[in-house]
């Protein structure tokens, strides 16, 4: 629902025709802009190029298997434009799996007052990095980057970025 916004692509040196697909998107559509990394920089190195593109105030990252609602970004949008204190808004989180019926992860609200608190409490109480994906407010994203290439680098980030601000979950 929300037109305003810039789509940067960052393909990881595929081997389909990922490059033709998005080659289509670019000619249609002035916000998409397409780059194609040389090698494979492994999903973290990605993550660190892209995260570091934006000259936008909020940035906002999708992998091949995440679908959004048409509302997500403008929901996510009124929430952390009226507030300079939130680092993410997310959205509750929905897996699919083979005909499963749908688990859905209410991802966690950090709303203390101190960083340090934020942070022991993501850790101690939520099994999901889906915030990882939510709405992401790019000044405090840059002071977090680069994300370090090691497991759990999805957490480390998130937990850096509860430190920064707060964190909301829509509903």
């Amino acid at each position: 629902t929300r037109e305003d916004f810039e789509l940067l692509i960052s393909d990881n040196a595929s081997e389909d025709n990922t490059e033709a697909v998005c080659g289509q998107y670019v000619q249609r559509d002035a916000r998409v802009r397409y780059f194609r990394q040389p090698s494979n920089l492994g999903p973290i190195g990605n993550f660190n190029w892209l995260l570091a593109q934006p000259e936008t105030e909020f940035v906002l990252m999708l992998a091949d298997d995440d679908w959004l609602d048409a509302d997500y970004l403008a929901c996510c949008l009124a929430l952390i434009e009226r507030d300079p204190a939130l680092s993410i808004v997310t959205g509750a989180t929905r897996y699919f799996e083979a005909g499963a019926r749908p688990d859905l992860v209410l991802n966690t609200n950090l709303t203390d007052a101190a960083g340090a608190r934020r942070v022991l409490r993501y850790l101690r109480h939520s099994w999901s990095s889906a915030a990882f994906y939510g709405l992401l407010r790019t000044s405090m994203v840059k002071d977090a980057l680069p994300i370090p290439n090691v497991m759990g680098a999805d957490w480390l980030f998130v937990s850096a970025l509860s430190f920064s601000g707060r964190v909301l979950t829509t509903t």
